[in-house]
């Protein structure tokens, strides 16, 4: 039910992303510059899911060794930063979405000023106007990767926090840290697509600015 109430929030908070970028281009604001915010958002929504799982790892590792009410505590612990994974995850995929969408608007509207060049201006620009689709193309496609293997961390972690709740002794937690270790593993290498998809959407605004 929680899952559902925030996957609820976050579909509206879709809608006001996308009512944002409708404000903006009315007032002035250009859909390149649009773009170039949306993919600032989707950059800080990615660091934040990378810090999120770094929690959530950090609050499962320490489940090791604990019995009775103090691993009880922990295990509620753990299951909260797992929560705030799985929220990081979605808000990542709605901002990704919105950030395709003013992508799309500013390639629209950059190819409808062709019309207006001389053919020789038109060239460069269709051709620095596919390089930039080609660019952000493959950029969105990064964060893609990066978004599935955040989901799959947050999909492990869920499971493990609810064995645990089920299953709350130090004995089932010693057996089934070989689990734990698997989440470790999936996080650290969503972790790494994060800040790398991060590290191109930083190249690619340095680039379209220039």
């Amino acid at each position: 039910m929680r899952r559902t109430i925030i996957a609820a929030a976050l579909l509206a908070a879709a809608g006001c992303a996308t009512a944002v970028s409708d404000s903006l281009e009315r007032r002035g604001v250009s859909t390149r510059d649009v773009a170039m915010q949306r993919l600032d958002a989707v950059a800080d929504a990615a660091e934040n899911s990378a810090s999120s799982l770094r929690r959530a790892d950090s609050e499962l590792i320490a489940v090791a060794g604990l019995d009775g009410s103090a691993l009880a505590n922990q295990i509620g612990k753990a299951g909260a930063a797992c929560d705030g994974a799985a929220h990081a995850a979605q808000n990542l995929r709605i901002e990704m979405r919105t950030a395709r969408d003013a992508g799309a608007r500013w390639f629209t509207s950059w190819n409808a000023d062709l019309a207006y060049q001389s053919t020789e201006a038109r060239r460069r620009e269709e051709a620095a106007l596919d390089a930039a689709k080609a660019r952000h193309l493959r950029l969105m496609a990064d964060f893609d990767l990066a978004a599935a293997a955040t989901d799959g961390a947050v999909a492990k972690c869920a499971d493990e926090t609810d064995f645990l709740k089920k299953n709350p002794s130090k004995l089932a937690a010693s057996a089934h840290r070989g689990a734990r270790e698997a989440f470790s593993a999936a996080a650290a290498d969503a972790i790494r697509r994060l800040n790398a998809a991060r590290a191109e959407a930083t190249l690619f605004s340095r680039w379209a600015a220039g």
